[in-house]
């Protein structure tokens, strides 16, 4: 909370957010390993047919391909096919179209910040390196 500067209540905001995003990292693992020890006796009958299989080299690079292939087809579960399955499902929107929620959204965090415009922001960057006094010498 103090090294980033966050009040109590976004803090508490972000701690929900790192868990969600805890619980999606552990399941894509689950899938992950799941996938690459189901894997491991396929690949042990396609070593016994093919000499190339059988270098050293080549056991791993396709234990890890399955592994992360697994893991990304699990990550995107949630997003994809769990809301789907849900009873609020709300039918087809961008979010899950592309696979990619708007987390912060969902927990709204800083929410209570006020929102500057782009002029506000250029005239701030204008005034930070003006050379000038920002107001006139009353006459």
């Amino acid at each position: 909370m103090k090294s980033y500067g966050y009040d109590r209540e976004n803090a508490e905001k972000f701690l929900e957010i790192s868990k969600v995003k805890q619980v999606e990292m552990l399941f894509g693992v689950f899938c992950g390993s799941v996938a690459a020890y189901k894997w491991m006796p396929i690949q042990r009958e396609m070593e016994a047919s093919s000499a190339m299989l059988r270098k050293r080299w080549m056991r791993y690079p396709m234990v890890a391909g399955i592994f992360g292939f697994a893991y990304f087809c699990g990550i995107q579960l949630p997003v994809r096919f769990f809301q789907k399955a849900t009873h609020r499902n709300e039918g087809i929107s961008a979010e899950s179209y592309k696979g990619k929620h708007d987390i912060v959204g969902r927990f709204r965090l800083f929410e209570n910040t006020s929102e500057t415009s782009q002029e506000d922001e250029l005239l701030d960057y204008l005034c930070m390196y003006d050379k000038d006094p920002l107001s006139k010498p009353e006459l």
